[in-house]
């Protein structure tokens, strides 16, 4: 048996290399999305048609024999069809595009009796399988359609811009980040320049404007030293 499947992962098309970035997926599922997956995938958040890509995405996960255990292993039922599936492609983008947790919460519908619960469970949805789960689903799509996007760091930090990804790498929590981004990102110019050398200035102006920002925002920053 095991000389079989041998010779038979011999014969699949889908390259190595993506079989070593997704070693915990079945090679025979990695064969199937790369023979069956045909779309481009979103390189950024805020391009057009990428909420849309995302949603056929998730569908081809579900709906494809070969890899709907996976999908179903990573989406909640709940959030898995219909309703809940639009749910849950809308707080994608919403998390990627850097919408606030606030004004995420604030669009939701609420009953008066389980507000609290609802409000919890949707920070859940965002903490775990937006941020974590959606992702590592999506990863073995993107390493094959487009391993240089940047949509999928975008939903696990919850941020498009640079320098407050940045900023969430480091240890800032996001609202935090998003805030200080706003506040002293706008004209900030990092085209051409490293990673290594944005965080490094990115370090610096925090440090540098520490005592103008407000006590809470400056308590979340006392890591920089």
């Amino acid at each position: 048996m095991e000389v079989r499947r041998t010779s038979k992962l011999e014969k699949l098309s889908v390259p190595k290399d993506i079989c070593y970035k997704n070693r915990y997926w079945d090679p025979f599922v990695l064969e199937a999305i790369y023979m069956q997956y045909d779309e481009n995938v979103p390189n950024f958040p805020l391009e057009r048609g990428a909420r849309a890509k995302l949603d056929r995405m998730l569908k081809f996960l579900r709906d494809t024999p070969e890899t709907k255990a996976m999908y179903f292993r990573n989406i909640p039922y709940t959030l898995s069809h219909g309703s809940g599936r639009s749910h849950l492609v809308n707080m994608c983008m919403l998390w990627a595009k850097e919408t606030s947790l606030y004004d995420i919460l604030e669009k939701g519908k609420y009953s008066e009796e389980t507000v609290s619960d609802e409000i919890e469970n949707n920070i859940n949805i965002l903490q775990n399988t937006v941020s974590y789960k959606v992702p590592l689903l999506l990863k073995p799509i993107f390493d094959i359609k487009n391993p240089n996007s940047v949509f999928l760091p975008c939903m696990q930090t919850g941020a498009y811009n640079k320098t407050t990804r940045i900023m969430i790498e480091m240890g800032v929590p996001r609202e935090c980040a998003l805030y200080l981004n706003n506040l002293l990102f706008n004209d900030y110019n990092g085209a051409g320049k490293e990673d290594i050398t944005i965080e490094n200035e990115v370090r610096c102006l925090l440090v540098n404007e520490m005592d103008k920002l407000p006590y809470w925002i400056r308590v979340q920053l006392e890591f920089l030293g």
